[in-house]
């Protein structure tokens, strides 16, 4: 995906297993994120109080593994 399709507070999936919800962006390089399904990439950078963990990676990874947008979701239910 391109960087400009990648969108805080949207939740995104690489077409397999993965489902991941953006929740954060430090400037243009660095994007955080809830594993809310698939398999987990690294340790968490913290632990919300919802039981999901917080995992961190550049942003030209996350556009690599992320095929597309879900409309809808997880963000319908909450």
């Amino acid at each position: 995906m391109k960087a400009d399709q990648i969108v805080v507070g949207a939740t995104y999936w690489d077409r397999e297993k993965g489902l991941r919800k953006l929740v954060d962006g430090y400037g243009v390089q660095v994007v955080r994120y809830k594993l809310l399904s698939g398999r987990r990439n690294g340790m968490p950078v913290k632990e919300e109080p919802d039981g999901l963990h917080i995992y961190g990676c550049n942003l030209v990874s996350f556009q690599r593994w992320a095929k597309e947008q879900v409309l809808f979701g997880p963000d319908a239910l909450m």
